[in-house]
């Protein structure tokens, strides 16, 4: 990723002085921290599963998924041919917040545009070629216009005022995209909490004093959260599932011989016995010592029992 950062940013833009990106494992690792930290970026991460963290950002991908989405073929493995077309076309539309085009905005001067046809090298493949490109382009510009519009009037008509919260206030959080160790997920609670509010966070964002059973981002949007009663409990007791999370088989519970000639396993499940809800299981890994060792076990304990059923 570093590579690619140099490649297509550095070279082109040089160092920015801020970096905003989603909270996926490549930006939050140690060594991408370590690595924005020594060239001096101050790199921003957006805040979990709310995709309007950066308006910007968010407004330019549905006008390029919208574009994609018209003029990509019916297999869909065309996209990546049409990005420069469309970077090029939204490049060269002014915006409503600077009244430039981001084009200028980013060199100083506007994007130069087709100039007349030379007869005397004129092909007529490359012509055809060209104006099809130029006819391309000027539709895209014509598209994306209507597109941008229309995402910015539905989406100021949608937005509301956002909730105003102070340090200590009780808060709701509403449970999307978040998976409680609760066995059935529509008979779960809607919200969890109450929990305390810490600290704002940039405008519109929190950050919550959690639980430790929530293994979870303490940073929320103000979308997801609803103010609670002065005098509610503080919910301590919430606990919650995390990508990612593995457990220690403290033994196996059952196998299943694919092949009797070869007596192997082909597949083996362990169950964390702490973290059974009901029928709630859960896949766990661990080591191939430790499986090996529970599967050679169960393999002799069957063993001996049909050899005592036979001698009987």
């Amino acid at each position: 990723m570093s590579h690619i950062f140099i490649r297509h940013i550095v070279s082109n833009h040089g160092w920015p002085k801020e970096l905003v990106t989603d909270r996926d494992k490549l930006f939050s690792s140690r060594f991408w921290q370590a690595f924005m930290n020594k060239l001096g970026v101050k790199h921003k991460m957006s805040t979990a599963y709310h995709a309007r963290t950066d308006g910007q950002i968010e407004r330019m991908n549905q006008v390029l998924e919208a574009y994609l989405r018209a003029y990509v073929n019916y297999e869909q493995d065309n996209w990546s041919e049409l990005l420069p077309t469309a970077q090029m076309s939204y490049n060269s539309l002014k915006t409503e917040t600077t009244k430039v085009t981001p084009f200028f905005a980013n060199f100083g001067y506007e994007m130069s545009s087709r100039r007349g046809w030379d007869s005397e090298s004129f092909v007529p493949r490359a012509h055809i070629r060209a104006e099809r490109l130029t006819e391309m382009h000027q539709t895209l510009r014509d598209e994306l216009t209507f597109v941008r519009d229309r995402m910015s009037r539905y989406y100021d008509c949608t937005r509301s005022t956002a909730p105003i919260f102070k340090r200590g206030d009780k808060v709701y959080l509403l449970r999307r995209n978040i998976k409680t160790k609760r066995p059935s997920d529509k008979l779960d609670y809607k919200k969890l909490g109450p929990f305390k509010v810490l600290e704002k966070v940039g405008t519109s964002n929190y950050r919550l004093e959690l639980p430790k059973g929530m293994r979870q981002w303490p940073t929320f949007h103000s979308s997801l959260l609803e103010p609670a009663p002065k005098n509610a409990r503080i919910d301590n007791k919430v606990e919650t599932w995390n990508e990612g999370d593995e457990f220690m088989a403290e033994g196996i519970m059952d196998s299943k011989i694919e092949d009797e000639k070869s007596s192997t396993m082909s597949n083996g499940k362990v169950t964390d016995t702490k973290a059974i809800h009901g029928n709630h299981q859960n896949t766990c890994s661990t080591s191939r010592k430790r499986l090996k060792t529970g599967i050679a076990r169960t393999l002799t304990d069957r063993s001996r029992q049909l050899l005592q059923r036979t001698r009987r």
